[in-house]
């Protein structure tokens, strides 16, 4: 997916941050921002940086919008022009479109124009600190309203013998899904012949109630 090419309307902060994150990992990017200092700013950081006003549908076909395979929806407060712009790229028929939204009202608006992914990201940041600040977890991530992952630190009753999903699955319904062994540089895959130790990290995933329910209990 990374190397097909990607338009990012919109190069506030997020807008930026994915933009200069997607062309890192390869992908051709197009950046369309209305003003001009953003545009010349990240010339020579993506592949393409265009001034343009995103809400006009003859300014998106100039750039032949229409060629990419994704499309991100990256505009920050103005709800108006964030809807609009994601309307407009629906209807060129861009079937990727990822979109940011302030809240969830916003959210099911965007999905309703057009938006096939939609993300809160501060909302999203908020979830995690605040796991964070309870102290249970190091890392937090909403894979879905129903799903997420923690990266935290093994219970001292399972360092005591061979990892067994399947009884953490029956007890909990979570599962542990890598690990990084102390001193390691990277996590690794489990099997039923993992030890852990209780300096590890692991990442544990279920549902949000069941994963608070493992957590609260350690």
């Amino acid at each position: 997916m990374v190397n097909l090419p990607v338009a990012v309307l919109g190069l506030g902060r997020f807008g930026e941050a994915v933009a200069v994150e997607l062309s890192k990992l390869g992908a051709p990017v197009l950046g369309l921002d209305r003003r001009a200092p953003v545009v010349q700013r990240l010339a020579g950081r993506l592949s393409h940086v265009v001034v343009a006003d995103t809400t006009d549908a003859e300014a998106l076909a100039e750039v032949s919008l229409e060629d990419y395979a994704c499309a991100v929806v990256a505009i920050g407060t103005d709800l108006e022009s964030s809807i609009l712009t994601t309307s407009l790229v629906a209807e060129m028929g861009i079937n990727d479109i990822w979109a940011k939204a302030l809240n969830r009202e916003h959210a099911r608006i965007l999905e309703r124009v057009g938006a096939t992914n939609v993300v809160l990201p501060e909302s999203e940041m908020g979830q995690r600190i605040a796991h964070q600040i309870r102290g249970r977890t190091l890392n937090f991530v909403k894979v879905a309203d129903d799903w997420v992952e923690v990266i935290t630190k093994p219970p001292k009753e399972m360092c005591s013998a061979p990892l067994d999903n399947d009884r953490l699955i029956r007890k909990y319904d979570v599962a542990v899904t890598a690990v990084k062994p102390e001193g390691a540089a990277h996590f690794e895959h489990v099997t039923s012949a993992t030890r852990l130790g209780y300096s590890d990290r692991i990442a544990i995933s279920g549902a949000p109630n069941a994963v608070d329910h493992f957590l609260r209990t350690r």
